[in-house]
């Protein structure tokens, strides 16, 4: 007889006679020896016929197991075929259950398909118990009603505290009625008074005794360095601690020395510690704010406002921070709780009245240092509603402190402090990195200049880098202080940062960092390697146009290349795919190539000639009949002439076909000089080298003849004349014109004087002559004007 059930560990149980087998669990080794003979023989027997059971079922379950892709749900067949009674097997049947038996990777098989069975009955029994969840709706209509169940029980008890306030006039009457409590009252006063006036001896004696240092340390120099000036500062920091530690080392030994039973002694040591808690509130705020010493101040406030600020300080410390400390010590002494609350509620009301008081004072001053200068940019406009907002949102945060303190909001009080305070501390230490890091970057260009050449062009391009340093750096320090201060409101910055994503951000953004650092090294060394240059030809004397013309020309080239490089890269990282613009690039250049042929060959041609230093800015050249002048810009693809009437002429250089350059390097100026035939050739030679002489030794024309007059000899017989042809070497070449000029004035001066005749074009009319050789007679007769009549 068999029966099937079910038991508790979801497993199933087949009854055999007299012995029970439970599938869910290891089934024993068949070797295991039994006390009993009969019992093990009948619980080999159940065995077996167990297995058989899991054998017609292995073969349904394992194949919903194969379709349903593990068996965590097991199909409905499977579980039907799981609760179907078990047949009896035949003999073969058996032979193949005791094979399975033996072999160890069968019985692992057949094990793991029971337990995949298990697995899916108790997935199945776990849906079909499970509740339904409520809509979405339902959760946050309930979410709502409890919050709003809450913060009504807390209005409650907040105004039944308030309405407690009534009971303090009675417990003050008895304060000074019952002979005990007054005794109490007057022993904690004088106790008190005492205490405190020793603390403020002791802090008296101690400012006296280190006034001297005090004042040394406010004394900064203005070029003080950075490492000295911290240490100044962090010198005046202790001072002032160590002002009010000297208070507390003298009221403690004051309230050691008047001991008081009870909770007097618990009073008066709370008293003077409110003392203490508020000087060391003003240390820091004199600390930071430095009214009276600019130099040792975190920030770029005026005196004004710094004292403005502090004194705000003072104000909120020596009334709230007393008032606070000596609601604690009545409360000590015997204030009702529900008393105590209402006053302390009234008190923290005043509170976040007095601020925002001081936030409408400041409301205009803190909207216009928010805007700043940078009114037309878009950071300028989101700057701008920043402003106009600020105050609005300093007046929710108030409230939102004070009501969470108020209600007693679970961890909403600590929260906002706690967040509060790091982000005051993040904002002081991003001050004061920044601060450091503006002295370091001074420190560094002052370097660097100097190294380089305190130059007005290197200090120019110092002071434009040194600009984006500085933004680049506080634009790092905000980001960092930002993170660290949204960690403190409770977003996990840090862990996004520390995630497989954050740190792929940051390594790209090192990256890039590091590609943009190397493409702006490269562009500087190019400039430098430029100016440098330039520098040496100018210093030589021996500075060329065409460098000057193709220096820019390498500079933008570079920047082009540069910046396209970087880009490229920089984008690559980023993870787009650039082998799509580099194609479409490749495309751009053919279809422009194409469409621009004329541009493309002008901008070769111009290549050409400007490296092959055809022509320069300066230069005065030719191209044909119709274009000559001085050469005034050029550019990749044109040039640009002044004629001597001053007319500019720009002409592409494909329409330059030849290049006649009339200043290369030196110049001739060729003289043609005609005498008639009469004169003696020698002898106006002779008079034309000491015109080259004279003018030779002349102080403003000397300079630019490099050589003597060269006389090439006589050139030609013209018509009327005898062509002498001589020159002069000039030096610089433009100056060809000007000497020449100068010359052909002072030898027509020596030609006139010399009797040396310059022929001008005549005629000469010729009658013929007799046998003899005489002229024929030529008869003139003088004839009168003819008269002309209408």
């Amino acid at each position: 007889m068999r029966v099937h059930r079910e038991n508790r560990d979801g497993g199933r149980e087949v009854t055999c006679a007299a012995a029970r087998v439970n599938l869910s669990r290891p089934m024993l080794p068949v070797d295991r020896p039994f006390r009993d003979t009969a019992a093990a023989a009948r619980a080999l027997r159940c065995a077996l016929r167990a297995v058989a059971l899991g054998l017609l079922l292995a073969v349904p379950v394992s194949g919903a197991l194969a379709q349903g892709g593990g068996g965590t749900d097991a199909p409905p067949r499977a579980a039907a075929d799981a609760a179907a009674p078990p047949t009896t097997g035949n003999a073969a049947e058996l032979e193949a259950l005791s094979r399975t038996l033996r072999d160890e990777a069968a019985r692992a098989k057949f094990l793991e398909t029971l337990d995949a069975l298990i697995a899916a009955r108790r997935a199945n029994e776990a849906k079909a118990a499970a509740p339904a969840r409520p809509a979405l709706s339902d959760r946050i209509a309930a979410a709502v009603s409890e919050r709003a169940g809450a913060l009504a029980t807390r209005t409650a008890v907040v105004l039944s505290v308030l309405s407690e306030a009534p009971r303090l006039i009675p417990w003050a009457e008895s304060q000074v009625t019952e002979p005990r409590k007054r005794d109490r009252l007057v022993g904690l006063g004088w106790r008190f008074i005492v205490i405190v006036g020793l603390g403020m001896a002791a802090q008296f004696l101690f400012r006296r005794a280190t006034d001297g240092t005090r004042r040394r340390l406010e004394r900064v120099p203005e070029d003080e360095a950075m490492l000295a000036r911290g240490l100044r500062f962090l010198g005046r920091a202790l001072m002032f601690y160590l002002n009010a530690f000297a208070y507390a080392g003298g009221a403690y030994a004051a309230y050691l020395l008047l001991p008081m039973p009870g909770v007097g002694a618990t009073v008066l040591l709370v008293g003077a510690s409110s003392f203490f808690v508020a000087k060391l509130i003003l240390a820091t705020a004199r600390m930071f704010l430095s009214p009276t010493v600019p130099g040792l101040r975190l920030g770029t406030f005026s005196d004004e406002t710094a004292q403005y600020l502090y004194l705000w300080v003072r104000r909120l410390v020596r009334i709230f921070v007393y008032a606070f400390f000596l609601l604690e010590a009545v409360r000590l002494v015997g204030l009702p709780g529900p008393a105590h609350e209402s006053l302390m509620y009234i008190v923290g009301f005043a509170f976040a009245g007095f601020l925002v008081v001081f936030v409408m004072q400041n409301r205009v001053a803190v909207a216009a240092a928010i805007r700043g200068r940078t009114r037309s940019t878009a950071a300028g406009g989101a700057l701008a509603r920043v402003a106009a907002v600020w105050h609005i949102v300093a007046f929710a945060y108030i409230a939102a402190v004070y009501l969470a303190w108020l209600f007693k909001i679970r961890d909403g009080f600590e929260f906002l402090m706690m967040a509060t305070g790091w982000t005051a501390l993040a904002l002081v230490l991003a001050r004061v990195v920044v601060l450091m890091a503006d002295r370091g970057l001074d420190r560094v260009m002052h370097m660097g200049t100097g190294i380089a050449g305190n130059t007005p062009a290197v200090r120019a391009r110092a002071n434009r880098y040194m600009v984006v340093l500085r933004a680049l750096t506080r634009w790092a320090i905000g980001i960092v202080a930002a993170l660290f201060i949204l960690r403190a409101w409770g977003l996990d910055t840090l862990g996004w940062l520390a995630s497989p994503d954050g740190v792929a951000a940051i390594e790209k953004a090192v990256v890039i960092a590091i590609i943009v650092v190397l493409a702006v090294l490269a562009w500087e060394g190019i400039n430098l390697v430029i100016a440098r240059y330039i520098r040496r030809l100018d210093s030589a004397g021996a500075s060329s146009a065409r460098v000057r013309t193709l220096l820019p020309l390498l500079r933008t080239t570079a920047m082009v290349v540069l910046v396209t490089l970087a880009g490229l890269i920089a984008l690559s990282e980023l993870g787009v795919n650039i082998t799509p613009l580099l194609a479409g690039a490749g495309v751009l250049g053919l279809a422009i190539g194409f469409g621009s042929q004329k541009l493309v060959q002008d901008v070769i041609t111009g290549l050409f000639i400007l490296v092959e230093d055809t022509l320069a800015v300066g230069d005065v050249v030719r191209f044909d009949a119709d274009h000559a002048g001085v050469v005034e810009g050029l550019s990749i693809r044109t040039v640009k002439l002044r004629d001597l009437a001053g007319n500019v002429h720009t002409l592409p250089f494909s329409e330059v076909k030849t290049v006649l350059n009339m200043t290369k390097g030196f110049a001739y100026y060729v003289f043609d000089v005609g005498v008639a035939y009469r004169e003696n050739v020698d002898d106006v030679i002779a008079v034309l080298r000491d015109i080259g002489t004279e003018m030779q030794k002349d102080t403003e024309y000397g300079a630019f003849i490099a050589e003597p007059l060269e006389v090439l000899g006589l050139d030609r017989f013209a018509d009327s004349a005898v062509v002498i042809k001589v020159r002069l070497r000039i030096v610089p070449p433009i100056k060809q014109w000007a000497v020449g000029r100068e010359f052909n004035r002072r030898m027509k001066a020596r030609f006139d004087a010399e009797g040396i005749e310059i022929p001008f074009p005549h005629q000469t009319i010729y009658f013929g002559e007799d046998r003899s050789g005489n002229a024929p007679p030529v008869r003139v007769a003088s004839v009168p004007p003819s008269s002309e009549t209408d």
